[in-house]
């Protein structure tokens, strides 16, 4: 590959993890703060997987919430800090009980989980939590 074709690839990889991380791509439709949105975006979901001790893999998770009522995601948006600290907790305590450095994620029990603990944290039926990327790495 020439320079000018991986400094090509790098910027591009470095404006799609600006574009993850910047507020508007956060909010989803519309974008703009203090603007009703119906997705909202979270950081993805990193956990190291262990194995007998020694790490096995990396599983990443990408999540979006689809809120359900127009008004209440700036509520949502306001709660993401502790959501995405619920969900991280469950994903790592998931690793480390439910072999998943043998198998594929079990996403039907992981969405199950993080529904629950998003209708605990904001309510039932304000949101639905979907999967926009699975992905483990070996």
């Amino acid at each position: 590959m020439t320079p000018l074709k991986l400094s090509g690839l790098a910027g591009a990889v470095l404006f799609a993890a600006v574009a993850v991380a910047s507020p508007a791509s956060a909010a989803g439709e519309g974008g703009g703060e203090g603007e009703d949105v119906r997705f909202v975006l979270m950081e993805p979901l990193r956990v190291t997987v262990f194995e007998q001790g020694g790490p096995r893999g990396r599983l990443t998770l990408e999540l979006q919430l689809d809120v359900l009522h127009p008004g209440t995601s700036a509520e949502v948006q306001k709660r993401l800090p502790r959501l995405y600290d619920r969900f991280l907790n469950a994903i790592a305590d998931y690793t480390s009980t439910q072999g998943a450095g043998n198998q594929p994620p079990d996403l039907d029990f992981l969405l199950e989980q993080f529904q629950t603990m998003a209708d605990e944290a904001l309510g039932a039926d304000i949101v639905h939590v979907l999967v926009r990327l699975a992905m483990r790495m070996l």
